[in-house]
């Protein structure tokens, strides 16, 4: 089979959450509504193996656009030719798999003939690869080498059991580019993205860049940034290949998207990543979730409801924990610069150097520091939180009545509306998901 440009494929090893995963993706395609007590999966979504090339290429179903397809084929054998075909892959843990997968090969005694076999028996089959399809052990790794294929959405069983909320959503974001329009846009090799979780820092870290840029300039007080440095979810990929502002022959743009969602395709795209320690983005985007009505309905919800939204990935952006955990595994690629709010607001002339140094290590600093660093000083001074507060139509539409987009800006100032309870909380997600060793790179907000 000759896999096409619509082709979405369910892939995984037997008995690891196969039937689950392809009836949530039916489900997601056919707007909730599930088959009907007397339709059959595996005539909707057909097993490649067993209908063969032919059944898929003229009968398979083609719902919502996409041809559904399951296959336990491994890697080097699974349609992969040159096409637009998606792959969501599962993986299950061996040991739940070899136990479910004794007890289905028990229960099909038309397919197998060990109705009799003990869990002994088949235990040392699935160990030396003996079983329907092959090694368990080579399968994930042959799959797993391919998880960052932009093409390909690499889920874990176990997550989705425990969190099957975002599984759902991590498989809808994957089918239909147009819950983040901006996924489309093809990275440009003079491009400049300035990428954050919301609340990280992002306006301050977009102004200041500018500045550098325009020779410690800044924007008119009727200029709005989001215009000169557009954000890509917003605006979508057209906008930005056709009117993003080019500045220095650096095309501006901001984005919230995960990793893997991020225009990544050229190494010569330049990407500023900005992290902040969770405890003072909380506070600060509940504050910019109440003061954004017209986006959000939440001008009456308390700080309680919003942190737990926030601690379950259920704000914008997703996961807060895994969004920085995805950039943090990038941070020593070469063309990305990975900086941490806390010391961009503790040392701001180190935080601007660094900036001006990653976009032209020949141009900008020596600009910066020219003249008895005449550039530098203005950028220092335009982009202090009291000269921005100064402007605020430059950072977002009028919130006359509401509370302002540039806050405080400040660090540690968590406790406002932070209980011990809730810090504790988050802890325990740091400590889950990062070595004790990435805290300490992070900064002393990110540990106890």
């Amino acid at each position: 089979y000759q896999a096409q440009d619509n082709d979405l494929f369910i892939v995984t090893y037997p008995k690891c959450g196969t039937t689950w995963t392809q009836h949530i993706t039916y489900l997601i395609l056919n707007n909730g509504v599930p088959l009907s007590p007397d339709q059959r999966l595996d005539v909707v979504w057909p097993h490649l193996e067993e209908v063969g090339a032919d059944f898929i290429a003229d009968k398979a179903t083609v719902l919502e656009n996409h041809r559904l397809i399951k296959t336990h084929l491994p890697y080097e054998f699974t349609p992969n030719n040159d096409s637009k075909a998606k792959y969501i892959f599962v993986a299950r843990n061996p040991k739940d798999c070899v136990v479910s997968f004794y007890h289905h090969t028990v229960g099909f005694p038309r397919h197998y003939d060990f109705a009799e076999g003990t869990f002994d028996t088949y235990f040392n089959l699935f160990l030396n690869g003996k079983v329907d399809s092959g090694d368990y052990f080579e399968f994930l790794r042959k799959w797993f080498d391919r998880k960052d294929d932009s093409n390909m959405l690499f889920l874990k069983y176990e997550e989705g059991r425990k969190d099957t909320r975002k599984y759902i959503l991590q498989i809808a974001e994957f089918l239909d580019n147009d819950v983040y329009p901006g996924k489309t846009y093809q990275a440009q090799d003079n491009d400049l993205f300035i990428v954050t979780y919301p609340k990280c820092g992002t306006t301050w870290t977009q102004h200041i860049t500018y500045l550098i840029l325009n020779n410690g300039v800044p924007l008119s007080p009727d200029q709005r940034l989001d215009l000169v440095w557009p954000h890509l979810e917003e605006v979508g990929a057209d906008f930005i290949t056709n009117k993003a502002t080019v500045l220095e022959n650096h095309r501006l743009i901001k984005t919230h998207l995960p990793y893997r969602f991020t225009p990544k395709s050229n190494p010569k795209a330049k990407y500023i990543f900005v992290a902040r320690n969770p405890k003072d983005c909380v506070v600060s985007f509940y504050h910019h979730t109440v003061g954004f009505p017209r986006h959000y309905d939440f001008a009456e919800g308390t700080f309680d409801t919003y942190f737990n939204l926030f601690l379950n990935g259920k704000v914008d952006s997703g996961d807060y924990f895994d969004f920085l955990r995805k950039w943090l595994d990038r941070k020593d690629d070469p063309n990305m610069l990975f900086l941490k709010y806390e010391e961009g607001r503790k040392d701001t002339r180190k935080y601007i150097l660094q900036i001006a140094e990653f976009v032209d290590t020949d141009m900008y600093p020596a600009r910066l520091l020219a003249d008895d660093e005449k550039i530098l000083k203005l950028v220092l001074e335009h982009s202090s939180l009291e000269a921005m507060k100064q402007h605020p139509r430059r950072w977002c539409s009028d919130r006359t009545g509401y509370k302002p987009f540039i806050r405080k800006g400040s660090t540690g100032g968590w406790d406002e509306l932070l209980t011990e309870d809730q810090e504790e909380l988050i802890q325990k997600r740091l400590d889950e998901v990062f070595t004790k060793e990435e805290l300490e790179f992070l900064g002393e907000q990110y540990h106890s």
